[in-house]
């Protein structure tokens, strides 16, 4: 059998050295695989026949893993040959420079391009970079140091820059060899400044080297060796950036005169990635001209390319950019990019955003960089033979990144063995156990976060978060992740469909709000925060939080707490005052009953319940202690709004119905009291509410019936009768 041109024999045991080179793959997808179960190792840490021969049987050329390492062999083209084939053009007279420049680039696979890095930047792209060059260019000198077929270069001689003050460099014989034809065809200059080699091995060697203007468009991501990163990386002094783009960027910068201009066409990742902050922050200590957003400008391509023009000058006092993040075009402060965690280079927000940006980094906060654990979902490694659709003996369910929403999670589809060591890469087993523990999609358009309280596993197109020693708890956490503001934050600032660890880690968590608000409200966020929304986006407002407002805002949560710890019976009395206030009933003349209605003869009976978050974890030796301080009363009140996403369940009990002839029960939430009304005969009749007239042996006559999560709604649609806030009852009662 042969595979990407050699031949894999069905009874030899191969090293995983050999493994990778039969199976054109790497060294680290071959310990995958056998990690995984595809493939196995004997005692002598070879890897059997046995296995290999049922890899080849069953799963070459059938699994994607298998397809996706050959992709670039089916991909290609014999280089060498074009080469040959091009040169011979080059050197023929009859033929246009141009259309030999189109021939060899429209033959070019696309697995080649990406190796190298190679992308021709479109005619219209050039343009807009020349535009912004405003100096007569006759005496200024030029420089491509990636110039390709000499796309940038001809329309600098179109720009008026004299032949012999343009230069350029290229590893490619062929594009080398294009470039100077085009020079000679154009001006009938026959150009030595064209050079065959690496710029960035030039510029070390010939520091001293100056230009007036570079522009270019650098191969992104070529893949070179790890020693030849990390050399170039300290011979320009480079912290982070060790893409191919960054060391352009660096040496181009270095070998550009004072006054000189720089045009970059980059890809998206380095105008908001961490690992370009440190070329971010160079390009900030010179005076930025324009930054465009172009889209995904080349097929095959997915991430956008972006340029950047710049002056190597000190920025002026606010300096303002020209940013066109599509078809809008604007200015902004170069001193807001500055003022960005990472300084990331967010052109999709405007001057206004960009103040409301600062603003909300400007307010006390704290940062998930510190009493935090990340954890990612977990990688099987191989999906198709450990994630099965139907749960079986020792399967837990899994959830994909799909299955997350703010409120609640999709009823699960995929089920996993349980056994962790069987998969790629997993967290620490604690994380994905803990008692709580916020999950994440990784990637999407919508951020959304989900408080897990019930210790489920996750696939890797999802992520954790355990807090450990932060000063809010995880539920007012996923309240402020998930609020508007902040979302509306995320994609002002990072303008990214991944969701990144570093760029939560940087987001503003204004934990001091929840020291003023026992719970989450947006508007009370936003007026914390001294934000208004408006129909374009956010305003600051010009006044502090009104002290009068707030201390109202601090009596009324005062009042739900005294209320909720009100024992038992005084709880029952409040809930009767308060019944007997809105309807206008009277005291009963009875022991049987609460209230009567005097313009109807009718009994009145009164229940109270607050909703309150169920806890059903079994208490033992090693968790009674993390039990008792999750079973603080104040941390388990449920919002109105949380009424279907948590288990509660309220006892409506000590029923007589023979009693009374209406029932009013009061459900206490966090955020407001719901009362609702049924009938004694109702009681009896709708089974939906599952009444049972034994509540205690012995009495007859008494019965209960539970308001749950899973038929609150049914209690709403039927009985509800009025809603308040805990505001309206003060007032209610102090007027």
């Amino acid at each position: 059998m042969s595979i990407g041109g050699q031949n894999v024999s069905n009874s030899d045991e191969l090293t995983i050295e050999q493994a990778a080179a039969t199976y054109s793959v790497s060294t680290a997808t071959i310990r995958n695989w056998i990690k995984t179960g595809y493939l196995e190792l004997t005692k002598s840490r070879l890897i059997s026949e046995n296995s290999i021969t049922k890899f080849n049987q069953e799963n070459l050329g059938k699994d994607k893993l298998v397809s996706r390492a050959n992709k670039s062999k089916k991909d290609s083209h014999d280089h060498q040959k074009l080469q040959e084939k091009i040169l011979l053009l080059i050197d023929s007279t009859v033929i246009d420079s141009a259309q030999i420049t189109d021939e060899y680039q429209s033959q070019l696979s696309n697995s080649y391009r990406n190796k190298e890095g190679i992308y021709y930047t479109p005619e219209h792209v050039i343009c807009d970079f020349f535009e912004e060059v405003k100096d007569d260019c006759k005496d200024l000198t030029f420089c491509d140091p990636c110039c390709g077929s000499g796309n940038f270069i001809i329309e600098a001689l179109d720009r008026g820059f004299r032949p012999e003050n343009i230069f350029g460099f290229d590893t490619d014989p062929v594009a080398v060899a294009l470039t100077k034809k085009r020079i000679y065809d154009s001006t009938g200059y026959l150009s030595e400044n064209i050079i065959q080699g690496d710029f960035i091995e030039y510029y070390i060697e010939n520091m001293n080297l100056k230009y007036d203007v570079i522009m270019t468009n650098p191969p992104w991501g070529k893949k070179i060796k790890k020693d030849l990163k990390n050399r170039y990386a300290k011979q320009m002094g480079i912290k982070k950036s060790s893409d191919t783009s960054s060391f352009f960027f660096f040496a181009s910068l270095g070998i550009l005169n004072e006054n000189g201009y720089l045009g970059f066409l980059l890809q998206e990742a380095f105008f908001n990635i961490e690992t370009f902050a440190d070329a971010r922050e160079k390009a900030l200590s010179y005076q930025l001209i324009s930054i465009q957003d172009y889209g995904k400008l080349f097929p095959k391509l997915q991430t956008k390319a972006i340029s950047i023009i710049l002056k190597k000058t000190g920025p002026e006092l606010d300096n303002e950019v020209k940013c066109r993040p599509g078809n809008d075009v604007y200015f902004r402060k170069q001193s807001s990019f500055t003022d960005n965690p990472k300084q990331i280079f967010n052109i999709n927000s405007n001057d206004d955003e960009a103040k409301i940006i600062n603003h909300l980094f400007s307010s006390p906060h704290a940062n998930l960089d510190r009493g935090v654990e990340w954890g990612l979902g977990i990688v099987t490694g191989n999906n198709k033979k450990f994630v099965q659709k139907a749960d079986f003996r020792g399967g837990v369910p899994v959830f994909r990144g799909s299955d997350i929403s703010k409120d609640s999670l999709k009823t699960p589809t995929s089920f996993i063995p349980s056994d962790l060591s069987l998969y790629q890469q997993v967290a620490p087993k604690e994380l994905y156990n803990a008692p709580q523990k916020i999950i994440y999609k990784f990637i999407t358009n919508n951020p959304c976060f989900y408080l897990d309280k019930e210790q489920r596993y996750i696939l890797n197109s999802a992520n954790l978060i355990v807090l450990r020693d932060f000063p809010i708890t995880h539920n007012q956490l996923v309240s402020i992740l998930n609020s508007h503001i902040i979302l509306w934050l995320f994609e002002k600032l990072f303008n990214t469909h991944k969701i990144l660890r570093s760029d939560l880690t940087s987001l503003p968590i204004h934990t001091e709000y929840f020291q003023k608000y026992e719970f989450f409200d947006e508007d009370n966020f936003l007026q914390y925060l001294r934000l208004q929304k408006t129909e374009s986006g956010y305003n600051i407002t010009s006044k502090l939080v009104d002290p009068l407002q707030s201390f109202v805002s601090r009596r009324i949560e005062a009042f739900r707490r005294g209320l909720f710890s009100l024992h038992t019976r005084r709880f029952g009395t409040v809930g009767e005052i308060i019944v007997k206030a809105i309807e206008d009933f009277d005291d009963p003349e009875s022991i049987f009953h609460d209230l009567v209605d005097s313009m109807s003869g009718e009994r009145i009976e009164v229940k109270c319940s607050r909703v309150l978050e169920a806890n059903s974890a079994i208490i033992t030796v090693e968790n009674f202690v993390q039990q008792c301080l999750d079973n603080d009363p104040e941390s388990r009140p449920i919002c109105y709004e949380e009424r279907e996403q948590y288990t509660w369940d309220c006892n409506i009990q000590q029923i007589k119905r023979d009693e009374f002839s209406r029932l009013y029960y009061l459900l206490f939430f966090r955020d407001g009291i719901s009362i609702f009304c049924i009938r004694s005969e109702q009681i009896g009749e709708d089974n939906s509410i599952n009444y049972s007239d034994r509540q205690h042996a012995g009495n007859e006559g008494e019965g209960q019936f539970h308001v749950t999560d899973r038929n609150i709604s049914h209690h709403i649609d039927t009985y509800h009768f009025q809603d308040y806030t805990y505001g309206e009852f003060i007032q209610l009662f102090e007027d």
